[in-house]
């Protein structure tokens, strides 16, 4: 589980997120990364009832997204926002290639870093 302080929840910082963000974009996933500065790397993760109907399945993606992106927060910089956004049809999808994917946009997002 990811700390309080790596946790991304105001909608004002959503905000800034979106209106800043360099995006990442793959099949079941789109990734988002803002260096605004500051301290601590914050993540923030969004799945609509288009992407998962069934709120236990958006609760075990959230689960399983925040866990592999725990690993990546010492890779990033100080001061990032991140936010991982799912795409519909992701709850069809097997973990293993959601956690790929992830994995692969993450390791795009620190060479661009």
């Amino acid at each position: 589980m990811l700390s309080k302080p790596n946790r991304l929840v105001r909608q004002r910082d959503f905000t800034a997120l979106f209106d800043n963000a360099k995006s990442f974009q793959g099949r079941e996933l789109v990734l988002k990364v803002y260096a605004k500065g500051g301290k601590g790397v914050r993540i923030g993760v969004i799945i609509s009832k288009k992407s998962a109907k069934k709120a236990v399945m958006r609760n075990r993606l959230k689960r399983l997204i925040r866990e592999t992106m725990r690993a990546f927060v010492p890779l990033f910089p100080e001061g990032t926002d991140i936010a991982v956004i799912t795409r519909p049809g992701v709850e069809r999808v097997e973990e293993k290639q959601i956690l790929f994917s992830l994995r692969q946009l993450a390791e795009k997002a620190l060479r661009y870093q």
